[in-house]
């Protein structure tokens, strides 16, 4: 997923890459940074699981 992200922001298309041993040789810093901040609430999992950290999110930027 991180490869996905770094590859639309350098603007090239096609499929998702296969995973890779070593991401700091793929990406730069600014990169990393931009990736992780994108991805900093992104949830995954049952419905309980993404509930809960939709609450989360909510509490934290009281948003609700």
């Amino acid at each position: 997923m991180q490869q996905a992200f770094v590859k639309l922001r350098r603007g090239e298309t096609g499929q998702l890459p296969p995973p890779i041993e070593n991401m700091d040789a793929f990406w730069s810093s600014s990169e990393q940074y931009g990736v992780q901040q994108a991805l900093s609430m992104s949830l995954v999992g049952d419905k309980a699981k993404v509930r809960h950290g939709l609450e989360s999110i909510l509490r934290e930027t009281q948003a609700g």
